[in-house]
């Protein structure tokens, strides 16, 4: 069941990527085009990509035979997509998004590789 909310939420960070990549080619298309105004677009498709799937597609593959993991899905998900939508793409603008980015990426990345299973071993 954990893959699957895992999976769920790569296909929805897939999704994202497919949307803002099209947004921005379509911007791009049109008379009067400023790059500098697309830049928070670029950007959230940038960590939408690289930090949102991948993220969560090299979890699964890591942990393939460690699910069920021990965490509170519901907040790693959601801190996932709140650091990788919100917060990096504003540190680029703001330092102290940045931070909380780090952060979020810090707290993810412990939690989904660092964390025990949750398969009790009977042969201690």
């Amino acid at each position: 069941m954990q893959q699957k909310k895992f999976l769920t939420s790569d296909i929805g960070f897939l999704i994202a990527t497919a949307v803002t990549g099209i947004a921005s080619i379509c911007l791009q298309m049109q008379d009067g085009y400023d790059l500098l105004k697309t830049k928070w677009l670029r950007h959230i498709h940038v960590f939408a990509s690289l930090y949102g799937w991948n993220l969560c597609g090299l979890a699964v593959i890591c942990r393939f035979d460690d699910f069920p993991i021990r965490l509170h899905l519901t907040t790693v998900i959601m801190v996932h997509w709140v650091t990788a939508l919100v917060l990096a793409p504003l540190g680029i603008f703001q330092g102290w998004f940045a931070v909380l980015a780090i952060a979020g990426y810090a707290f993810i990345t412990l939690t989904l590789f660092f964390s025990g299973n949750g398969q009790i071993n009977y042969d201690q």
